[in-house]
């Protein structure tokens, strides 16, 4: 398991939501991007796309980043979880094969 550092919580839900930029859940939306940017003069366009690509993958690696932060708060319980129904299953098995 990764622990919970400058690493695990800023660069990696980063670099995923930068992944999630490439994604193929996210090209509907890209497309609509590149339809509004092709109506820019040419002059435009690389400034549009040099500002809405870093700012979609940041985005994008944000709501990772807030997942991953919520996911760390929930391990506690997850962890009980696992516990408590792990303990049912055995219970059960023993049950059945008794």
């Amino acid at each position: 398991m990764i622990e919970p550092g400058p690493f695990s919580l800023v660069v990696l839900p980063l670099l995923f939501g930068l992944f999630g930029f490439l994604e193929p859940c996210t090209k509907d939306s890209a497309l609509v991007m590149v339809r509004q940017i092709e109506r820019r003069s040419p002059q435009r366009k690389p400034v549009q796309m040099t500002i809405s690509a870093p700012a979609r993958a940041l985005f994008l690696g944000s709501l990772v980043l807030v997942a991953a932060v919520a996911g760390i708060a929930f391990l506690g319980f997850q962890r009980t979880s696992w516990a408590v129904l792990g303990a049912l299953h055995l219970a059960v098995g023993i049950a059945y094969f008794s």
